[in-house]
């Protein structure tokens, strides 16, 4: 199983082409026109953006993260930050890991260097004081936000003071099905996750969402199927190797969308007001259209 699943993996490398080319990026009229809201020493809520597989891809990074990024960082100030840390530099790596460990939770997470590499940021970033934490993520991130929750949860199951984690998927890996999911909705159930936000920020039509499936043979069936597509559409869309930003497979065509980042802060600070209402109505403000 292991050695056709290196095979696999060897056979997107040569296949897989560089995200295309952003020339657009240096247009985009980012949220620049408003000043950032002065975060105080007493801050107690942290909110981290987990991205996709191509955070580092040669044409990274792609507008969906520029719009999503620039917003939250200047409504949020130094209460937003990036775990970047655990992205391979090679987007398939990214991509392997992630059908591997979207099933389930992993046994020992202290022994996952992804994971643990986002919880002791977290974990480092975060006094006893922070009474709310909440995990953004896209595409490949949802399964790594998926696994850190878990261990987040448990961590802090123990603790006297303990945190509201919530969840804010996007283009999900993560199959609603699968044993990873339903042992988020159990924490939930616990009280020791908050929100799970998924079917608001998922694409119609896009066969990303919920790829993992419930088992890894379910997960790299997919991926394959997804990928080797012929004379057609599989599940509605071309190959995810048609990266055309307006022809291509949806996926693809969503990293090239500002809409889709303000739709993320939309319904982050608007619709579930994780950051206050002070935040939602500045949010209003700089998401209106006569803005």
């Amino acid at each position: 199983m292991k050695s056709c699943i290196h095979t696999f993996c060897l056979f997107l490398t040569f296949l897989l082409p560089h995200q295309f080319a952003l020339s657009q990026v240096d247009e985009v009229d980012g949220p620049h026109f408003f000043t950032a809201m002065k975060t105080t020493a007493n801050s107690i809520q942290r909110f981290y953006f987990i991205p996709g597989a191509n955070y580092y891809g040669k044409q990274a990074p792609n507008i969906f993260n520029i719009t999503l990024c620039s917003y939250l960082e200047g409504l949020l100030g130094n209460d937003f930050k990036i775990i970047d840390e655990p992205l391979s530099k090679l987007p398939l790596a990214n991509v392997g890991w992630a059908l591997l460990h979207g099933q389930q939770p992993v046994r020992h997470p202290d022994k996952n260097r992804k994971v643990r590499l986002a919880f002791n940021r977290i974990i480092d970033d975060t006094t006893d004081q922070t009474d709310q934490i909440t995990i953004i993520s896209s595409s490949f991130g949802s399964v790594l936000a998926s696994q850190l929750a878990i261990k987040l949860a448990l961590h802090y199951e123990s603790e006297t003071l303990q945190p509201e984690i919530n969840l804010i998927f996007g283009a999900s890996m993560v199959n609603k099905d699968s044993a990873l999911f339903q042992e988020l909705k159990k924490l939930q159930q616990k009280e020791l996750i908050n929100y799970i936000v998924y079917d608001e920020l998922q694409d119609p039509g896009d066969n990303v969402t919920g790829m993992c499936g419930k088992s890894m043979l379910q997960a790299f069936s997919n991926a394959f199927r997804m990928t080797c597509v012929f004379g057609g559409n599989y599940l509605g869309q071309p190959s995810i190797l048609n990266n055309h930003p307006y022809k291509g497979h949806i996926h693809w065509q969503r990293t090239q969308s500002m809409d889709k980042g303000k739709e993320f802060v939309r319904v982050i600070l608007i619709d579930y007001e994780l950051a206050g209402p002070q935040v939602k109505e500045r949010a209003l403000e700089v998401l209106s259209p006569d803005r």
